[in-house]
């Protein structure tokens, strides 16, 4: 392998090729995994772009491997895990626990899980947001492991209605729900938070992280390609530096174009670019010769 672990880019970097070419498309790029938003390949299924035999076919023949990102939201409205409206905190639950489904016949064995969000902005969250959270997790939960996947619940950016964003607060869901969770770590997300690279924080959330995202960042978009990021040059080897210290998993390059901008050869030459940026200025992720 020419990397020192396993990068994988979301199927949402892609998604203008049906899936199953998408995966040999990665590959021969210098891919090794592919990060599956849920309703972004049930979507594809259902448009007849491709099918789940197809999908699990091209990742067998090509040796890419399969982690989910559970599906975050419905008709455009932000999933919410820790809602007190009892309706729209159970269709969370529902279309997240269709994630681990989608998960278990792709074969995955990491999933990650957004975060549910206070009920308005400038609300703090309550002791109850805390207690729905952790008991929606714990749904979650137990799904997931009964097919050996490992929920990973993913620190957010600062954001309106967030309240999953230090290390305290995974670890506080985690603790409420079971050692077997893990953490996605999001490094563009701390970049926003205003981490540092020598961040005593870094050490604190490690041992619990068992899945790692990154991309670029701008002023239009959390997540952007990697060449056309705002970060200062060394931050994200810096970061990765850190985090990859004992760390067995893969890395996830998010950050793509605003939907009014994607076409199926921006999409192509974005995912080639990024791999190519990692080759050229992530020597954290290297192999030595």
């Amino acid at each position: 392998m020419e990397f020192t672990h396993r990068i994988a880019t979301s199927n949402r970097m892609v998604s203008l090729i049906p899936t199953h070419e998408a995966i040999r498309f990665l590959k021969a790029k210098g891919y090794s995994a592919m990060e599956f938003w849920a309703d972004t390949l049930e979507a594809h299924i259902a448009e007849g772009a491709t099918t789940m035999g197809k999908v699990k076919e091209a990742l067998k023949e090509t040796g890419m491997a399969p982690v989910v990102h559970a599906t975050a939201d419905e008709d455009k409205t932000l999933y919410s895990i820790s809602s007190t409206d009892p309706g729209w905190r159970e269709r969370s639950i529902r279309g997240i626990i269709r994630s681990v489904e989608v998960a278990a016949m792709l074969g995955a064995r990491i999933m990650t899980v957004h975060p549910g969000r206070t009920d308005t902005e400038g609300e703090e969250p309550s002791e109850e947001h805390w207690a729905l959270q952790a008991g929606s997790f714990r749904e979650i939960h137990e799904a997931a492991s009964k097919h050996g996947i490992t929920v990973c619940i993913e620190m957010m950016e600062r954001r309106p209605r967030e309240f999953i964003l230090e290390p305290e607060d995974a670890i506080r869901i985690i603790g409420s729900v079971s050692r077997d969770m893990g953490v996605t770590f999001d490094i563009t997300h701390a970049y926003i938070n205003g981490w540092r690279p020598d961040d005593g924080r870094i050490e604190k959330i490690k041992p619990y992280v068992r899945h790692i995202h990154f991309s670029g960042h701008s002023r239009e978009k959390a997540h952007s390609p990697l060449f056309s990021s705002i970060m200062e040059q060394g931050y994200l080897d810096a970061m990765l530096r850190r985090l990859l210290q004992g760390y067995g998993g893969m890395v996830s390059i998010e950050g793509s174009l605003l939907p009014r901008q994607r076409t199926l050869e921006k999409q192509k030459m974005i995912s080639e670019r990024n791999i190519n940026y990692v080759r050229e200025n992530l020597g954290s992720l290297r192999k030595r010769s």
